[in-house]
């Protein structure tokens, strides 16, 4: 009888007490979830977002100027975990090169008014977007994994849950019945949140997992295609670093899947109508006096760029410089045809589908911040380059390293 009682006690500990993971292969949530399950749910909403706002989450609301974001971490914190939350903070600002996360002594007197304070709380959890002031995010204990510090400070800069989106129901379904007791308002849609035209993501570092707020009967919310799938991820997805870019790092606003495809094979879409004749001409060899003429040339490059100039249309397209792996990623393809190599054309052309969007661009370029080094509360290289690409670009300086 001894050994039953004690056998049952081990599984009843190993139950309550699951083995520390030797790597983060676990989606983000499934530990936030974790670390957040005695947090007092009517001050949190989705689990680890602080309740202190309720304006729309256009794509400038709650950001943070010029995408410079000062943070300042705990002093509780020992050395090693400090350097974790650095990295895991250098990795976004890897993907979106316009912003700079700066930080600052823990409540040192230079600390500017608005910044982040990571501190050690209960749970994993995060205000939405720049809130004015101080504003707290907690890596508490179970949290400090690489994952789930982007994905709070993924809330930090702005973002919501992914299947929080207002079309979420055509990809996911939620299992209302599998979900814990008083838990059912995390799974709600927020019709204020603009994923700014980038498409749904089921791997994204701020998706639920499968079992997110369980009672412990199975799947909360599943991949509609195929609920065998898992659900979200522990780290950046190509998509959430599109979204990033495009709410930090450009003005411009993204086009329809159709103009996506299209521009995926320029090579047999819209075709001029003079096209038509030449590829006729070639095919049945009426003469061989003129098989490579100008004429066939200039036209073999009508049909590559039907009516578009080939080159980036963002400034963040330098970040592929970095990491040629963006270009798996249609939106990087699409705004960056010219770097993933997505189109050919002459050097006349790099320039023409960037558009600057601050006014001092010129006086800017000419003091020379399209190759600064220099540092004035943020990365003045990156900023630049991103608000001002065209004029950068006609200067021959959006691309080059900087000094």
């Amino acid at each position: 009888m001894m050994k039953i009682f004690v056998f049952l006690c081990m599984i009843v500990f190993i139950r309550s007490h699951p083995l520390n993971h030797p790597g983060e292969e676990n989606p983000a949530f499934d530990y936030i979830n974790d670390a957040n399950k005695d947090l007092d749910k009517e001050n949190f909403e989705e689990g680890d977002m602080v309740k202190v706002q309720n304006a729309a989450l256009k794509k400038d609301w709650g950001q943070w100027p010029n995408g410079i974001v000062p943070y300042a971490i705990s002093t509780v914190f020992s050395a090693k975990d400090k350097n974790k939350i650095r990295a895991s903070v250098n990795k976004i600002q890897k993907a979106a090169p316009c912003m700079n996360f700066v930080e600052y002594g823990y409540r040192a007197s230079n600390v500017p008014k608005n910044h982040v304070e990571v501190i050690r709380s209960g749970g994993c959890w995060s205000m939405v977007g720049m809130t004015g002031g101080r504003q707290s995010l907690s890596i508490g204990n179970g949290c400090m994994w690489e994952g789930t510090i982007i994905h709070e400070f993924l809330h930090a800069i702005g973002f919501y849950h992914e299947q929080s989106r207002p079309d979420r129901d055509q990809y996911v379904n939620i299992i209302t019945r599998n979900i814990v007791g008083g838990r059912e308002h995390n799974f709600k849609i927020a019709s204020r949140i603009n994923s700014l035209g980038v498409e749904y993501d089921r791997v994204s570092v701020m998706h639920y997992s499968k079992r997110a707020f369980s009672n412990g009967n199975g799947n909360t919310i599943e991949w509609k295609a195929n609920p065998k799938l898992s659900l979200g991820g522990n780290k950046l997805s190509e998509k959430d670093i599109m979204q990033i870019n495009l709410k930090y790092c450009s003005d411009v606003k993204p086009t329809t899947t159709t103009t996506t495809a299209t521009t995926k094979k320029p090579t047999t879409t819209k075709k001029p109508t003079t096209t038509t004749k030449t590829t006729k001409t070639t095919r049945t060899k009426k003469t061989t006096k003129r098989p490579k003429t100008t004429k066939s040339t200039k036209m073999t490059t009508t049909t590559q760029r039907p009516g578009k100039a080939c080159g980036d249309r963002l400034g963040a397209c330098i970040a592929v410089q970095f990491n040629k792996g963006l270009c798996r990623s249609y939106n990087y393809k699409y705004y960056c045809p010219r770097s993933c190599g997505s189109c050919k054309g002459p050097k006349s052309e790099k320039c023409m589908n960037l558009k600057d969007t601050k006014y001092d661009c010129q006086s800017r370029a000419k003091r020379g911040e399209c190759q600064s080094q220099r540092r004035r509360y943020g990365s003045v290289r990156w900023r630049m380059k991103t608000q001002c690409p065209r004029v950068c670009c006609d200067r021959g300086e959006l691309y080059k390293r900087p000094r």
